[in-house]
């Protein structure tokens, strides 16, 4: 903006661009010379139409008043916000914009312990900055999950690591196998003596009609009746792989002379791709494994079930509440590939099974029965109905998953389901194409297709 040089008062011309001009009548110019010299130096003073010099002052010359406590400018989270995830507790994108663009430049670091639905984590991708964010609940890591995937976001990483879990045990006086015998008898297993997370149950045998494409071939325990499974609890801080799982089931077989049929593992996370891996691993085996392996999640708020499981009696009316969700199986057709001109081909994949061995809905009352029932049978005739979103690297190296295609399940009852198939021209060469499923539950799977 432009303001008057001059200023109340009659004064002498000075010399503007090599000219002496005189103030409008009964004013003075406000500047020495020496300034006047110097803010023509800056390109900070401006002739008018009518050949007055006015100062140019721009924003940052301003100091302006500090920024109150309590800020009321700021619009909430209207119910049908473009911006809403339908997380309880978001905040508005302004808000953190706000708070962001204040404290840190492009390219610094944006730290949210609690980060709930992301909306820090978002709006510290739209404002150039990187960020690390922290968050206990699924729904939460779910939500942020979705949110930066569909804002397109540059490459991020998900680590699950348990390290709460552990540091709570440890502050509490207790130690790693006290927790894991204490997850074996909510589980309803009794612990081994001196082999650290192993236990065995009792079992009713309740094979699935049709049995899972894992299972496909494998015994169920003694096909009838009442059979022991051996059961394992993972460390809350690494992930369950694939190798262990194996190294487990060849344990079992022999295990107390007799060896078990079925080998239940109590995982908090699991490497990523980890029942390809297993299938993997079951192929290359010599002799052919004769354990059934059932991966199950330990639920994340186990620690609220460890904190009040103080006697037998506790452990017993406990282990009716906490559910051990099996873990889900995707199966992937096997990919498509049309060669084209100039070294480019075109790959088509497409799921070819999603299969949700526990769908988390309580059947306590009659309700939660019916709508467990009909989930159930929706889930039959399209499994689709259960994918929340599903995303591919195309380019997977191993290590970090770039999300760099997805397909999203629409909103509301009657919303449409997420697509199956998804087509990409790319170069022509080697690569290993990385997918990962995501269900309405908050459930996970992945795989990795090698293309040659």
């Amino acid at each position: 903006m432009l303001i008057p040089a001059h200023a109340a008062g009659a004064g002498l011309a000075r010399v503007f661009f090599g000219k002496k001009i005189n103030p409008p009548k009964g004013r003075h110019w406000a500047y020495t010379q020496e300034n006047i010299d110097k803010l023509i130096a800056q390109n900070k003073i401006e002739l008018t139409s009518n050949g007055t010099p006015s100062i140019r002052h721009y924003l940052e010359d301003t100091k302006g008043a500090a920024v109150q406590s309590i800020w009321t400018d700021v619009i909430p989270l209207n119910p049908v916000a473009t911006e809403r995830t339908g997380y309880d507790t978001q905040k508005p994108e302004a808000l953190l914009e706000r708070i962001i663009k204040c404290s840190s430049n492009e390219g610094d670091f944006v730290a949210d312990f609690f980060s709930g639905s992301g909306t820090t984590l978002a709006v510290a991708e739209k404002l150039n900055r990187r960020w690390i964010g922290c968050e206990l609940g699924k729904v939460g890591i779910q939500v942020t999950r979705a949110r930066l995937v569909e804002s397109e976001a540059k490459p991020f990483l998900i680590e699950n690591i348990g390290n709460y879990q552990r540091e709570m045990i440890y502050l509490t006086g207790g130690r790693i196998y006290e927790m894991q015998n204490l997850i074996l008898k909510l589980y309803g297993a009794t612990p081994r003596d001196k082999m650290s997370g192993l236990g065995v149950r009792k079992a009713v045998d309740t094979p699935l009609t049709p049995p899972p494409l894992y299972q496909e071939g494998l015994g169920v325990c003694e096909g009838k009746g009442v059979c022991e499974e051996l059961v394992y609890v993972g460390y809350p801080d690494r992930p369950v792989t694939a190798g262990k799982a194996e190294e487990l089931a060849l344990q079992a077989q022999k295990l107390d002379g007799r060896g078990y049929k079925r080998l239940v593992i109590l995982g908090w996370d699991y490497e990523y791709n980890y029942q390809q891996s297993l299938e993997a691993r079951k192929k290359a085996l010599k002799d052919k494994l004769e354990v059934e392996i059932i991966s199950r999640d330990i639920p994340p708020d186990i620690y609220d079930y460890l904190k009040k499981a103080k006697t037998d009696e506790d452990i017993e009316a406990l282990s009716e509440k906490v559910k051990f969700y099996e873990r889900p199986y995707l199966k992937m057709n096997e990919p498509k590939v049309k060669d084209l001109k100039n070294d480019k081909v075109e790959i088509s994949l497409s799921i070819k099974r999603y299969v949700l061995m526990d769908i988390p809905v309580s059947q306590t009352s009659k309700k939660g029965q019916e709508d467990y029932a009909a989930l159930m049978k929706i889930a039959k005739d399209n499994f689709a109905v259960l994918i929340d979103y599903w995303a591919i690297d195309w380019d997977y190296d191993g290590f970090t998953f770039k999300s760099q295609w997805q397909a999203f399940r629409g909103n509301g009852k009657k919303a449409k389901t997420v697509t199956t198939e998804a087509k990409e021209i790319l170069d022509k060469k080697s690569r290993a194409i990385a997918v990962r499923v995501v269900d309405i539950f908050g459930n996970d799977a992945g795989a990795v297709i090698e293309i040659s």
